[in-house]
C-alpha cells in the first residue's frame, strides 16, 4: 500500500488507485457525486468518503461478462457492451455490482374456529438492481458524468433501460480518465464542462424536435 500520510485530499484517491490495482471489484465505482449538476464531468473515482454515503447496500455481482479491466496512473482501460442514450452523446456502462432493497410482505390468515385465532405471516424479499455509471466522450477519452447514477434511490440521471445497445452487442473499447483534471487545469476544465453541457443540451433539443416532427408526420398519414 502507498504511504498516505501527508497526502491531504489526494490520499483517498491514491488509496482507491491502489485498490483497483489489486482487485477487479467494480463496486469501487458505485458512488454518487455530491454535486447536483448532472452534466458536469467528474472523476471516475470518488473525491472523498462521503460519496459512498448511499452505497451501503451495494455488493459485487457477475452481471456483465467481460475481461478484467486494467488501470494506469491516469486511465481505466475497459472493454464492455454498453448502451447509448437516444439523441445524446452519453453512454451507460453497467457495473459488475448491484444494490439491494428489502421489502417486507405480510399475509393475514383469518380465524378458522373458536380455538385458532387469526395469524399474520411475514416474509422478507431482497430485490437487486444493476449499478450504472454514465460516460461522455471528449476527444479520444471518456469522462464520467457527475450523476451517472447507481439506481433510482441514488438520483439516477439516466436509466439503463432507456439506452440502446451499441453495435449489436459488440464489445466496445473504452479508456476512461481516473481523474478529471489537476487543479492547475481548473480554468480549462470549466470551459470543457460548459462545452459538454451545451453539447448535451443541443442534442436533447434536437432529439425532442425530431421526435415531435415524427409524431406530427404520423398524425398526417
Amino acid at each position: 500500500m502507498p504511504l498516505l500520510y501527508g497526502q491531504g485530499p489526494k490520499a483517498f484517491l491514491r488509496l482507491q488507485q491502489e485498490i483497483i490495482r489489486q482487485t477487479n471489484d467494480e463496486s469501487l465505482f458505485a458512488w454518487l457525486e455530491n454535486r447536483a449538476d448532472r452534466d458536469d464531468t467528474c472523476n471516475i473515482l470518488a473525491n472523498d468518503i462521503t460519496s459512498f454515503r448511499y452505497s451501503g447496500e451495494v455488493r459485487s455481482a457477475d452481471r456483465v461478462m467481460r475481461l478484467p479491466y486494467s488501470v494506469t496512473n491516469q486511465c481505466l482501460d475497459i472493454q464492455s457492451v454498453i448502451r447509448q442514450v437516444p439523441g445524446e452523446e452519453i453512454w451507460l456502462l453497467a457495473l459488475n455490482c448491484e444494490y439491494g432493497s428489502l421489502t417486507v410482505m405480510n399475509w393475514y390468515y383469518p380465524r378458522v374456529n373458536d380455538i385458532e385465532g387469526g395469524r399474520v405471516k411475514s416474509a422478507v424479499k431482497q430485490t437487486y438492481h444493476p449499478c450504472v455509471i454514465a460516460l461522455t466522450k471528449v476527444r479520444n477519452r471518456y469522462l464520467r458524468i457527475a450523476a451517472g447514477g447507481l439506481g433510482d434511490h441514488l438520483n439516477e440521471a439516466y436509466w439503463y433501460a432507456e439506452g440502446t445497445e451499441v453495435g449489436s452487442n459488440a464489445t466496445q473499447h473504452f479508456i476512461v480518465r481516473l481523474q478529471r483534471y489537476d487543479n492547475e487545469y481548473e480554468a480549462a476544465n470549466i470551459v470543457l464542462n460548459n462545452k459538454v453541457r451545451r453539447l448535451l443540451q443541443a442534442k436533447a433539443r434536437r432529439y425532442r424536435l425530431e421526435k415531435a416532427g415524427h409524431d406530427n408526420a404520423m398524425k398526417l398519414v
